[in-house]
């Protein structure tokens, strides 16, 4: 229970952060001029982030990731 409470405060915190237009700015420019976000995992914390054999990060931390990173590249209307 405590892990997924610390997951919904980063959700919570992440999702600040994104929608915060005194930070988001500079930071959604510099994702728009590279063409990158960097998203860390750790490699064994099962169910929220862990690697299979083939080192493909999965779990339900990585899932919210990919769907942030999805949203932001829809707003800067990117490839």
């Amino acid at each position: 229970m405590l892990k997924l409470l610390s997951l919904c405060s980063r959700f919570v915190l992440v999702m600040a952060t994104v929608v915060s237009s005194a930070w988001a700015g500079p930071t959604l420019d510099r994702i728009k001029r590279t063409g990158q976000i960097v998203v860390a995992h750790r490699e064994s914390s099962v169910p929220f982030s862990y690697v299979l054999p083939d080192k493909k990060p999965v779990g339900y931390s990585v899932d919210l990731c990919l769907k942030i990173a999805e949203a932001v590249r829809k707003k800067l209307g990117m490839p």
